[in-house]
């Protein structure tokens, strides 16, 4: 199974340590692992508005963090209900657009996060789920550099929808251009040729 060419296509990337380039967070390592496989991503700080997550129908994959804020310091308390909130109408607003392939890589407890989606109908314990959950952590590692995939690959092989859903998408497009193509290596007015009918339906 190759990881690399199955997800072809741009990719979104939300954590808000995305473009801080002093952070040492593992986001940044996991972008550049992306970005060395030649991924195109686009990247966000924050859960971009309705009006950009709409045009997100085609895109390979999102990658999302659970936390989209920064942690205060030992002993201050903060209500990040508001963000999860935020975080779960996204989930939910993607499900109107598109299916597509969800990896929230977090330093979150994986199991903290399970429990809060399944409560919301967004994920099933012991089920194959579109949404893959990891700690950013477990995704890199020094002594195996195709860690991240290994680890995408060893998910996609429990979730089979997604597997053929993006082994159709690339048959889909690839027979698509080959027509569209073809069609316009014959006269690029195609389109109005086929629409006119032809003299024997009108004697008709």
């Amino acid at each position: 199974m190759n990881i690399k060419e199955l997800f072809k296509g741009i990719a979104v990337v939300i954590d808000d340590q995305v473009n801080k380039t002093e952070s040492d967070d593992s986001i940044l390592k996991i972008i550049e692992r992306l970005e060395n496989e030649n991924i195109p991503l686009l990247k966000y700080e924050y859960i971009p508005d309705d009006d950009i997550v709409k045009n997100f129908n085609n895109v390979s994959f999102i990658l999302l963090d659970w936390q989209l804020f920064d942690k205060p310091e030992v002993g201050i308390i903060v209500d990040d209900s508001q963000y999860v909130n935020d975080i779960i109408a996204f989930l939910e607003k993607l499900k109107e657009i598109a299916f597509i392939p969800i990896f929230i890589f977090s330093k979150e407890n994986p199991d903290d996060i399970k429990n809060i989606l399944v409560e919301k109908d967004l994920f099933k314990e012991g089920a194959s789920n579109y949404i893959f959950i990891k700690r950013k952590g477990e995704l890199l590692s020094e002594n195996e550099e195709n860690k991240l995939f290994n680890e995408i690959e060893n998910w996609l092989k429990q979730t089979p929808s997604i597997y053929v859903l993006k082994e159709w998408e690339n048959a889909l497009n690839k027979a698509k251009n080959n027509l569209f193509w073809d069609f316009y290596n014959i006269n690029h007015k195609w389109p109005s040729i086929l629409q006119k009918p032809s003299r024997k339906t009108v004697l008709m």
